[in-house]
């Protein structure tokens, strides 16, 4: 465990400013970037398992991520270390990228579109940033992000022309969950349990109304589940490391 005190989270940070200074370049050309560096199904190409997850679509696909890789990246290096927490940060992207292209079975979403963005391994630490410490305090100003997603899809919707009975209701329950939650976050901080909740309620309105076919619903749930698969995979190494010298130590020496 890394002494609270005394640790800068090198690896966050440096995740930051590497997605912070690629986006104004991706923004020149941002379908010539998302070709060659996003994760295209079709024709994968082994670099890109790796690059898709600095390139951004546009200003709030950006923002919504930093914002939530800072507040989990610190709370997972300050307890694990920053190796451990890029482990966690690229586990959980590639197995975004497995679910993301299962869930194109299902969908009209082509093989040939690529898969850019950090969503995926966003919401594989922000997990296990909660399940490490869940009763860490969120600023309230920040953990309003979590719904910035659901508040674009609940505009769009209930000014579309086209909007039916079930979106509708659905929209409505968005909206009650949108204010509970910011009346919670202004009466007292929010711990990042919470937060996680509101988090995934959040995205559930958004799969729920389906309104964007560019969003990877399931490369959501990769995420998470990449992200727990690597906490795992943490845990049961450093139970090994424990038992080694244990098990030296029981050996009698040769003669």
């Amino acid at each position: 465990m890394v002494k609270d005190q005394e640790y800068f989270p090198v690896a966050t940070f440096a995740l930051f400013m590497l997605i912070l200074a690629i986006y104004p370049f991706s923004q020149m050309n941002i379908s010539l970037y998302s070709n060659i560096f996003g994760f295209t199904p079709a024709h994968p190409q082994p670099w890109t398992i790796v690059t898709y997850l600095f390139i951004h679509a546009d200003l709030i696909h950006l923002i919504f991520n930093i914002v939530f890789l800072l507040i989990a990246g610190l709370t997972i290096e300050q307890v694990l270390g920053k190796w451990n927490f890029l482990t966690i940060y690229f586990g959980s992207g590639l197995i975004t990228l497995l679910l993301d292209s299962v869930g194109r079975l299902f969908t009209n979403v082509s093989f040939s579109t690529p898969l850019i963005g950090a969503s995926g391994a966003i919401f594989g630490v922000i997990t296990i940033a909660a399940l490490l410490r869940p009763f860490e305090k969120v600023p309230s100003l920040l953990a309003i992000l979590a719904f910035l997603p659901l508040m674009i899809q609940l505009y769009f919707t209930l000014t579309s022309s086209n909007i039916d009975t079930l979106t509708l209701f659905l929209s409505a329950g968005g909206i009650f969950v949108l204010i509970m939650a910011i009346v919670i976050m202004f009466i007292t901080p929010m711990p990042l349990i919470l937060l996680l909740v509101f988090f995934f309620m959040s995205w559930s309105v958004i799969i729920s109304l389906r309104l964007q076919t560019g969003i990877s619903d399931l490369g959501h749930v990769g995420g998470v589940v990449g992200g727990i698969i690597s906490f795992m995979i943490i845990l049961m190494s450093k139970d090994k490391k424990k038992e080694t010298p244990e098990q030296t130590k029981q050996q009698p020496n040769a003669s």
